[in-house]
């Protein structure tokens, strides 16, 4: 993992002094991977740079989001909006027969995708509260918990963003000032995804043994939970202001 993120460094995808990441300019690594990543399947990126044996049985594993095996922590995820729209992945059979190394769960009924504006903000307020219970497991040194509940939180977090997102963006007129408005909270759930994307990546690494002593993972971790947590508080404060935005047009 650590040799295909350097040779995202030298193809110049970010830039660091020479090969020390300092740990801010590390943190910017692993965001930009992670909204790069997420646009594309880790396998292919991997097999352009000439990924090493080891990188290699990383990168072919990959999940549907909602998947909550151990093996899911830090590894790539099919979009959400990809795996519950794509017809190859509707039945176990289709997945197999395009892709036979996936586990075929059903999204949808596993991350529920609220019907209403209303229950999505209820759902995103309910996995705000969840964090406090993901930071104690960090501090305990149960990374694989945590990573648990993550794997739960992005997808169910992305669901509820979504639906207001379209919400948002149906009723959003072509006015300049509007239309600002608008890709500013678009760039804003960009922004909370690659984040909790770098956190998952960040424990998918501590855990197979490639962040060190556990302590140095810890503080990591509790970092990027630190700033994740902000921007999903950025995220439903912005959806507010423009569902009010709405209402009153």
């Amino acid at each position: 993992m650590r040799q295909w993120l350097l040779k995202l460094v030298l193809l110049g995808l970010y830039n660091v002094d020479g090969y020390s990441i300092q740990q801010n300019q590390r943190r910017q690594c692993l965001r930009r991977v992670a909204t790069y990543v997420a646009g594309m399947c880790t396998a292919d990126l991997v097999s352009n740079f000439g990924a090493t044996e080891d990188d290699n049985k990383i990168a072919q594993a990959a999940c549907l989001p909602g998947d909550l095996s151990k093996s899911c922590i830090g590894v790539y995820k099919l979009p959400y909006a990809d795996a519950v729209e794509s017809e190859w992945l509707s039945d176990k059979e289709t997945l197999q027969s395009f892709a036979p190394d996936i586990k075929y769960i059903d999204v949808q009924k596993q991350i529920k995708r609220p019907d209403t504006v209303a229950e999505a903000k209820k759902q995103l307020k309910s996995e705000r509260v969840k964090i406090k219970f993901i930071r104690e497991f960090v501090l305990d040194g149960e990374l694989e918990e945590a990573g648990l509940l993550i794997l739960n939180l992005i997808p169910t977090v992305t669901s509820a963003a979504l639906k207001i997102q379209e919400y948002v963006e149906d009723r959003t007129s072509e006015e300049y000032q509007a239309q600002k408005e608008l890709r500013k909270f678009k760039r804003s759930l960009e922004i909370l995804l690659a984040e909790w994307s770098s956190i998952d990546i960040e424990l998918g690494m501590a855990i197979r043994g490639q962040r060190g002593v556990t302590a140095v993972a810890q503080i990591e971790v509790l970092e990027y939970l630190k700033e994740a947590t902000a921007a999903l508080d950025d995220f439903m404060k912005l959806a507010e202001i423009n569902v009010q935005r709405i209402s009153v047009v």
